[in-house]
């Protein structure tokens, strides 16, 4: 495991990575990079293809400035947008100039890394099936098991906008099926020097049966034969949860996520 500030910082790198991937195979994204803010926005109606992440913490005079850079980017788009910067960053100084510009605080999230994958500590389904090609269909129940998960509404995760990341080569997506019926679904995404896990769901009436750690380790499987990168890096809103602590992952950052147009 990386030293704690180094670990931190690959953190933030790897979060703002990954959801650039993500936004950045949609048309018309705005992808790039400028200087500690990484937009990753798309400009649909899932905010969470319309990101903006500061991958480090900045002084208050070019703070203003970025928030000034994300106006530039949103002022002509009507969709709402999400916000991520390290919560050490964050002074009263900080949170007055995002709530003069409406961005309100939403939720916090961990970033948590593993350097590999333990093996199982208990027996996992045996009966699932794993997707093997992307269908029109597999790709629709990959969305709508993360709308469901997520208490949203079907229609705002149009598969036609995640089919673009979901055949993208950096992007191992996987939806698990009991008896024909999609149950799971994780995405794993090849970085430099992880492999960064999103998109982690499983439908509300099939949680707790063990499902979603059978479709990461899976996913993972895949991204790793395909790349040979063993550490894993995810952020979560929910680090306690035992699942993550199965696969080995520690937390290593804090961030804050705020919203605007939410």
């Amino acid at each position: 495991m990386l030293p704690q500030p180094v670990a931190a910082l690959s953190s933030a790198r790897q979060f703002a990575d990954a959801f650039q991937i993500i936004s950045g195979t949609l048309p018309d994204a705005e992808v790039r990079n400028l200087g500690s803010l990484r937009p990753a926005y798309a400009g649909t109606p899932l905010p969470f293809f319309n990101y903006f992440f500061f991958d480090k913490a900045c002084a208050i005079e070019e703070f203003r400035e970025q928030l000034s850079n994300i106006r530039a980017i949103t002022e002509d788009r009507e969709p709402a947008w999400l916000l991520v910067l390290p919560e050490d960053g964050l002074t009263p100084y900080h949170r007055d100039a995002l709530e003069a510009r409406e961005i309100t605080p939403l939720f916090d999230v961990t970033g948590m890394q593993a350097a590999t994958i333990p093996a199982a500590e208990r027996e996992l389904p045996r009966d699932l099936e794993f997707s093997s090609k992307w269908t029109r269909q597999e790709i629709g129940d990959f969305t709508a098991v993360n709308m469901l998960a997520n208490d949203m509404p079907l229609d705002l995760g149009d598969a036609s906008v995640t089919s673009y990341f979901l055949l993208d080569p950096r992007c191992f997506p996987v939806v698990a099926y009991r008896e024909g019926q999609p149950v799971s679904a994780c995405l794993a995404i090849l970085l430099s020097d992880c492999i960064y896990l999103a998109w982690i769901a499983t439908a509300p009436e099939q949680q707790n049966q063990g499902f979603a750690e059978a479709t990461m380790r899976e996913a993972i499987r895949r991204a790793a034969a395909s790349s040979g990168h063993e550490a894993i890096s995810l952020h979560a809103a929910e680090p306690e949860r035992p699942l993550l602590k199965r696969l080995g992952l520690s937390p290593v950052a804090r961030f804050a996520a705020f919203g605007h147009g939410l």
